[in-house]
This record gives C-alpha cells, sequence and structure tokens, in this order.
C-alpha cells in the first residue's frame, strides 16, 4: 500500500474513533442545550451511548466468549462502524429537520458517505474483516433507531441552526483528529476477565 494512500485511509478512519465521535456529540449537545433544544441534545447523546454499550456488548460476546459464539471472520465487531453510523445519522436526522425541503437530502447523503468511507478504511488497513463491519454498522444502526424512537419520534424540538450544529460537529472533529481512547485495550482486558470466571466462556 503506498503510502500517501495509508495515510489518507488513517486519516478517515480516525474521524470515527471514540474520542472524536464523544467529542462531536459533546459539542453537538452543547450547542442544542444552549439553544434550549433538550430533546435533540438527548437524542444525541442517547444514540452515541447505547451505541457504546451495544458495540463493548458484542466486543465482550465476540472476544470474551469465543467457544461460544463461533464465528472465524468476526474476532471483534468494529466500533468505529457502529458509533459513526450512530453519531453521524443522528446528526443528519437532526440537521434535515431543520433545513429547507430542497436541501434535506445533503446531511443524509454526505453522513452517510463518510460512513461509508470509515467503514470501508477499517477493512482496507486490516483493522477488521468485511462482517465485522457489518456487525457495527448494524449495532449502530439499532441503537439509532431505540433512540430515535424512544425520544424523538412524534415530538416537538425547539428551533436551531442545522449549519450551526455542522460547525459545531466539525470543530470538535478537527479539534481531536488523530486522539484515540483506549477502548480496545480495555474491553480486552475484560474479556480475558470474562473468559477466565465465566463458565460457559470457557
Amino acid at each position: 500500500m503506498r503510502p500517501s494512500f495509508y495515510s489518507l485511509l488513517t486519516a478517515v478512519t480516525d474521524i470515527g474513533d471514540s474520542a472524536s465521535l464523544l467529542a462531536i456529540v459533546g459539542a453537538g449537545s452543547l450547542y442544542l442545550l444552549s439553544r434550549k433544544s433538550r430533546r435533540a441534545a438527548l437524542f444525541l447523546l442517547g444514540s452515541f451511548l447505547l451505541a457504546v454499550i451495544s458495540i463493548a456488548l458484542a466486543k465482550l460476546a465476540f472476544i470474551g466468549c469465543r467457544a461460544f459464539f463461533h464465528r472465524p471472520d468476526i474476532q471483534s465487531p468494529s466500533g468505529h462502524a457502529a458509533l459513526s453510523a450512530a453519531v453521524f445519522w443522528a446528526y443528519a436526522i437532526l440537521m434535515r429537520s431543520h433545513l429547507a425541503p430542497n436541501r434535506r437530502f445533503l446531511p443524509l447523503l454526505l453522513l452517510s458517505l463518510l460512513i461509508v468511507a470509515i467503514a470501508i478504511s477499517r477493512v482496507a488497513l486490516h483493522d477488521h474483516s468485511a462482517a465485522e463491519v457489518w456487525l457495527g454498522l448494524f449495532a449502530g444502526s439499532v441503537s439509532l433507531f431505540i433512540a430515535y424512537f424512544f425520544i424523538l419520534k412524534g415530538k416537538a424540538i425547539a428551533p436551531f441552526d442545522a449549519y450551526v450544529l455542522a460547525l459545531w460537529g466539525v470543530a470538535a472533529a478537527f479539534v481531536t483528529h488523530g486522539m484515540r481512547f483506549p477502548a480496545e485495550h480495555l474491553i480486552h482486558l475484560l474479556a480475558f476477565h470474562l473468559r477466565s470466571h465465566a463458565a460457559f466462556c470457557g
């Protein structure tokens, strides 16, 4: 792989790191709260937190209980894919609700392309298999749907500027780009503990 292409893939995949996404969610939530749009902020936070929980449980299951969840092509579901889907599609849903009808397709299109790019980068960098990425996207999508159904669907939300929300997210991504949380390391430690103490995982 050419160094320039590798650098590009790394730059893309870093956008989907939990450290960057946490900052994006935090910045977006702070802006929404400043506009008194508490339900929108709760939806964004809820989608992210549900994705964190779901992908962490999935990773623990496949890493810690390999004998029970026997899938050679799935060693560790993609957290980048799960969290990116939950966060960026939540952004798209919020933004499109506050845009003119002829522009509502833009956030969904652009952010979907970003999610796909992050997912592809995980496979291209050999960090995950295609099955692990698909499982991550599924976990993130389900988390998004649950948050939308219980928090946002049919509910009125206070108005805000969709472009300003986007700018807050971009600024947070730019500032934290390249930062990484040792989330995978912590999950592996928990998985080792689970495998050692849970009989059905041995």
